[in-house]
């Protein structure tokens, strides 16, 4: 799940880092704000994330996210109440 990807489309070598959603074992960075992870659980290839995040306009929350790994190294991503989906394609 470590990496960098582009939020619902593949990754091209001229998207801007600030586009990007940068996952590390703490932190979840997008577009849409920054989130520090606070806990996870693993079964086999999904995720659920929860994480409190921090938006452009200030705004605090706790949430879960929910992450399925593909073959094909992209991951759904989905809120916990499904108000958000997106498909996020693994950069090289």
């Amino acid at each position: 799940m470590v990496g960098t990807y582009m939020d619902n489309e593949p990754c091209k070598a001229d998207t801007p880092a600030e586009a990007r959603v940068t996952i590390t074992l703490t932190e979840i960075n997008s577009p849409m704000g920054n989130c520090k992870i606070l806990n996870f659980k693993r079964e086999e290839h999904n995720l659920a994330v929860d994480v409190e995040c921090s938006g452009p306009a200030g705004n605090q929350l706790v949430a879960k996210v929910n992450f399925t790994l593909h073959a094909d190294k992209t991951m759904t991503v989905m809120d916990q109440d499904q108000s958000y989906r997106a498909v996020l394609y693994r950069c090289q």
